[in-house]
């Protein structure tokens, strides 16, 4: 049960990398998927603050992101509520997976 936990900062970093690719910065995707992988395969403990650090830096963004499309969809007057609704989704994600790393189910994961 707790490793199928993980999904929760794999599937965060999946969509950090798509909005990377969204955005055409390629070496911002590909350190999303090396960071995808890494919690993945390893199960070092002190890694799990790192990748906590690392979801919040993408919250950050995917907040900023949310906040500078919200802004133009308000000044082309254009629907706007279902794209706050779904950003907002997708950073309880992002909260969810910073939470559960620095949980007690995080821990008993990353064991080493």
């Amino acid at each position: 049960m707790n490793k199928a936990l993980l999904s929760l900062p794999a599937l965060s970093y999946l969509i950090l990398g798509a909005h990377s690719l969204r955005g055409s910065d390629l070496l911002q995707l590909v350190m999303w998927l090396v960071l995808l992988v890494v919690v993945l395969f390893c199960r070092r403990d002190s890694i799990r603050y790192f990748l906590a650090g690392t979801l919040a830096v993408g919250a950050v963004i995917w907040v900023d992101a949310a906040l500078s499309i919200m802004r133009f969809r308000l000044f082309m007057d254009e629907p706007y509520i279902r794209l706050v609704m779904i950003m907002g989704a997708v950073f309880l994600l992002m909260a969810g997976a910073i939470c559960f790393l620095f949980s007690n189910r995080g821990r008993e994961v990353f064991y080493k």
